[in-house]
């Protein structure tokens, strides 16, 4: 009881320091915050007496709680600001987008084998050019194509470049690829220059 009531009664009585400007008083201000040390201090050493008086195996599964939560929220730390691949600088599987599309429609579990979650550089025709918020989709189709292509979003980076692209120009996009709905989906899609 005493360890869910005291950090909120704490909390509160700095939050009450700080928001009453009227009676602020530094030196109010500098005893008050000594004094919430303090009864941290104490709520530290009444956990670590509940700790200490647990039996030995429920100190070990507590303990072992503990640091598979630290471990864990380290790597969720590195995980969420590990620096993003750079399809710019990556070599990419060259295809066209009737081959990629064609692969995927024919044999899915191959295809994902061959190109899922590679970079894939697509040529193809330039069907349609959609802008969509922030975020550029741009769908490579080949002569036969009745219903499906390549659908690609484009990097923010080149965004601009996207918005030059014309229906019916050719285009080499290098990307992500995502898989395969009613269009092979490539990510993070950069515009090949050659």
């Amino acid at each position: 009881m005493i360890a869910q009531s005291q950090p909120n009664h704490i909390f509160m009585q700095l939050g009450d320091l700080c928001h009453n400007e009227q009676s602020f008083d530094v030196e109010v201000f500098i005893f008050s915050a000594l004094k919430i040390v303090e009864n941290r201090k104490k709520l530290l050493l009444h956990l670590l007496k509940i700790i200490l008086t647990m039996k030995k195996g429920l100190r070990i599964s507590l303990l072992i709680v503990l640091v598979l939560i630290v471990a864990g929220g380290i790597v969720g730390y590195k995980m969420y600001n590990k620096p993003h691949a750079d399809v710019n600088e990556m070599e990419g599987i060259p295809v066209t987008a009737e081959a990629l599309y064609k692969a995927f429609e024919s044999n899915e579990a191959q295809a994902n084998q061959t190109y899922l979650s590679k970079v894939v550089e697509v040529t193809g025709t330039i069907g349609e050019v959609k802008h969509q918020d922030t975020i550029t989709y741009v769908n490579l189709t080949f002569p036969d194509a009745m219903m499906g292509g390549v659908q690609i979003t484009i990097d923010k980076a080149f965004r601009k470049e996207a918005e030059m692209l014309k229906t019916g120009d050719p285009a080499t996009i290098k990307g992500f690829c995502n898989g395969y709905l009613m269009d092979v989906i490539v990510n993070n899609g950069v515009i090949v220059k050659k």
